[in-house]
């Protein structure tokens, strides 16, 4: 993995994200990892991005030359979002369960994979999204800037701290996972209009609950327009997932020809 991760070209040019992100010129090289850390973000005191609830205009999220779904919903309760989010939070402490999704920003380890505080990805899917066919708009869709296809290699997975707890402890929605439970993240590609392949991550399985970076492959998906991700949860209803739809990851590699 050193002698690969070698071999990869890191954009020279830096990209600042604002709520409309910055143009930028892409590399043409063959490989490319996307490492939050190397991004200059506007992120805010809480540590996760400052654009996340904009919604006039909604912000957009591009870390050239990949963009990445983001919405943000206004509402009489409050804001959400769904999508990806920039964060550096390194709050990855317990709290109260009707307290957690106010610290919904970390990962579990606190840090990034490099183990410093300069980044790294947070996921929340819409767990009201069509399992059953490509939805027409994935919540967690990764595709490039300029349409052009491309081949994804490896990705650095772990769980956030809000999901982590919530399934070791339960809280008043969900019960603590067992040897029967789990949470995966499904990663779809999609190529002119039609699945790829599908690679299974598994977040927990049984009691074993990831607390740390952990690379999966995802060559096996070939080249493709984009891809999207959904999650599955043994602690499911009838309004769906009660498990918190979170993840967090970085250092998505992958190869593109930008011609």
């Amino acid at each position: 993995m050193k002698r690969l991760l070698s071999k990869i070209a890191i954009l020279a040019a830096v990209a600042a994200i604002t709520p409309v992100l910055n143009s930028c010129d892409e590399e043409s090289e063959e490989w490319f990892q996307i490492s939050v850390a190397d991004y200059t973000i506007d992120y805010n005191i809480e540590g996760y991005w400052a654009s996340c609830y904009d919604t006039n205009p909604v912000a957009t999220l591009k870390l050239c030359p990949v963009v990445f779904s983001h919405t943000a919903e206004a509402s009489d309760w409050g804001g959400s979002w769904y999508g990806f989010c920039p964060s550096c939070s390194t709050d990855n402490d317990e709290y109260p369960a009707d307290v957690r999704w106010q610290h919904q920003w970390s990962a579990i380890t606190g840090t990034n994979p490099a183990g410093n505080e300069n980044g790294y990805m947070l996921a929340c899917w819409d767990v009201r999204e069509t399992t059953t066919e490509i939805p027409a708009n994935p919540s967690l869709k990764i595709a490039l800037g300029n349409g052009h296809s491309f081949k994804p290699e490896t990705i650095r997975l772990t769980n956030s701290a809000y999901a982590y707890y919530t399934m070791l402890r339960g809280s008043d929605f969900s019960a603590p996972f067992g040897k029967d439970s789990y949470l995966k993240i499904n990663f779809i590609g999609v190529k002119d209009g039609q699945k790829t392949g599908t690679v299974v991550a598994n977040l927990a399985l049984g009691n074993v609950i990831l607390d740390q970076w952990n690379t999966t492959e995802l060559k096996s998906l070939g080249e493709v327009d984009y891809i999207y991700c959904q999650m599955e949860s043994s602690d499911t209803g009838a309004w769906g997932m009660n498990t918190p739809a979170y993840f967090c990851f970085d250092d998505l590699t992958f190869l593109y020809q930008d011609n």
